[in-house]
């Protein structure tokens, strides 16, 4: 449809020889990319600029919510972070764009995208019984459970606590005591 959307990086400074008198760009070592040469009128050589930049890749992932998610970039010297920092903590499913630098200042980025999974809200039911009688742990809010004293009927002998852990079929668990 002819619509574009562009954005460039700040300019960078590359020292050439002394009177550059005419600039060819071509992909002069066969990588892909396009790269320049200048010939230098005043010193009888030329100064060539393979594009060098960096082949930024990062790691995506799925979380639980309320988790933490570590984005690790590769391919250049320094990375910036659109959240601020490589440690995230989303509440949403949300995409991360990460800088990298290489050391000659060229620059290139990529996107980590983080998805977020619901934890389930566990509650459960308290009580008081007499020593020696039984009471039923009945939680809710999660589709499995696991008990701290092994089983959801328990017979205490002094005031106890127990900790009920519940998960949902998307791998994610909350506690609750």
């Amino acid at each position: 449809n002819g619509n574009a959307t562009f954005s460039f990086s700040s300019p960078f400074n590359y020292i050439v020889g002394q009177g550059a008198s005419s600039i060819v760009t071509s992909d002069f070592n066969n990588d892909g990319k396009i790269d320049i040469a200048t010939a230098n009128q005043f010193g009888n050589n030329a100064s060539i600029l393979i594009n060098n930049f960096p082949i930024v890749t990062v790691n995506s992932g799925t979380i639980c919510s309320g988790s933490n998610f570590t984005i690790t970039p590769s391919g250049a010297t320094f990375y910036s972070y659109s959240g601020g920092s490589n440690v995230v903590n989303p509440t949403l499913s949300t995409s991360y764009t990460v800088t990298g630098t290489n050391t000659v200042g060229c620059i290139n980025s990529a996107v980590s995208t983080v998805t977020v999974l619901p934890t389930p809200t566990v509650s459960v039911n308290s009580g008081a019984v007499c020593i020696g009688n039984p009471f039923s742990i009945t939680p809710s809010g999660a589709s499995s459970y696991s008990y701290s004293s092994g089983t959801a009927n328990v017979t205490p002998t002094v005031t106890t606590n127990y900790t009920i852990t519940g998960g949902s079929s998307n791998g994610c668990s909350n506690k609750v005591v």
